[in-house]
C-alpha cells in the first residue's frame, strides 16, 4: 500500500467531512484554517503562514484573495515592497468565532470514534509521518 495515496485519500475524506460542517458558514476549511492561524499569529507574513501550513507561498497567496474580497482579512505592507503582512478584520473574528462552532462538530465526528489515547496516536502516527517525509526532502 502507497503510503502517500493512503495519507491523500484520508485527507479527503477528512477535508470534506470539515467543509461539510463549514457549509453554513459560507467558509472551507482551506480558508478556516488560514483564518485560524492567523487568529494565533496577527501580523505574520505570507511566507510565514506558509511555513506554518506546509504550503508553497504562491498557493498561499492565492487562497489570501478571496478572503481579502470577502473582507475577513487586511494585508498590509511590511519593512520592504515586498513583505506583505496578515491580519484578520473585525468580520474575519467574527468568522473565526463561528466556524470554530462547526469545526469543533467536524473534530467530534471523527475524535468520537476512538479512545482519547488512540485519537492522540492517530494524530502522532501522522505528525511523525510529516517528520519523516519534510527530512526525507
Amino acid at each position: 500500500m502507497c503510503v502517500c495515496t493512503q495519507v491523500r485519500r484520508a485527507a479527503r475524506a477528512i477535508t470534506r467531512l470539515y467543509d461539510d460542517a463549514l457549509n453554513e458558514t459560507g467558509i472551507r476549511y482551506t480558508q478556516m484554517i488560514i483564518l485560524m492561524v492567523l487568529h494565533k499569529h496577527e501580523g505574520i507574513t505570507v511566507s510565514g503562514l506558509a511555513d506554518e501550513l506546509l504550503m508553497d507561498a504562491s498557493t498561499v497567496a492565492r487562497n489570501l484573495r478571496p478572503l481579502e474580497k470577502q473582507e475577513l482579512i487586511t494585508i498590509m505592507k511590511g519593512k520592504d515592497r515586498r513583505q506583505r503582512l496578515l491580519a484578520l478584520s473585525q468580520k474575519g473574528i467574527e468568522a473565526v468565532e463561528e466556524g470554530v462552532k462547526y469545526w469543533r462538530v467536524a473534530q467530534s465526528k471523527i475524535s468520537s470514534n476512538f479512545s482519547e489515547q488512540q485519537f492522540r496516536s492517530h494524530i502522532e502516527a501522522v505528525a511523525a509521518l510529516e517528520v519523516v517525509a519534510t527530512n526525507a526532502s
